[in-house]
């Protein structure tokens, strides 16, 4: 699932490296223990000053010549940037659809985010 280059928004890997590792809101000090923060108080790390809500977000992922968008994709936004940040299952789901379309040979796809039923 590596080598895609996010081109909206930002993303990051999980403390192992891989992508998907559940976390469930924990935050990792620097002492390697984790601390849980619920979302509702969860400060932007870009602009600092703005509190996140529950919205939808547009995800545009290359990868050579394969370009996917993904669009309606819930996360939390900042009320003040507008800066988004995905929840990992979401990612997942996201990257997973974005493996199987490349190796189907999809060049260019926009289509709205549709995650999975339990």
């Amino acid at each position: 699932m590596t080598g895609y280059a996010r081109t909206f928004g930002r993303g990051h890997k999980g403390a192992s490296g891989g992508f998907c590792r559940q976390t469930a809101g924990r935050q990792h000090r620097s002492d390697g223990s984790a601390s849980f923060q619920k979302k509702e108080d969860m400060k932007c790390v870009i602009c600092k000053g703005g509190e996140t809500r529950p919205g939808r977000t547009a995800v545009t992922l290359e990868r050579e010549t394969t370009t996917l968008v993904f669009k309606a994709v819930p996360a939390e936004v900042c009320g003040n940037c507008g800066e988004a940040y995905v929840a990992e299952d979401v990612s997942c789901q996201i990257l997973a659809a974005a493996e199987r379309a490349a190796r189907s040979g999809v060049q260019l796809d926009v289509r709205e985010f549709v995650g999975a039923t339990t």
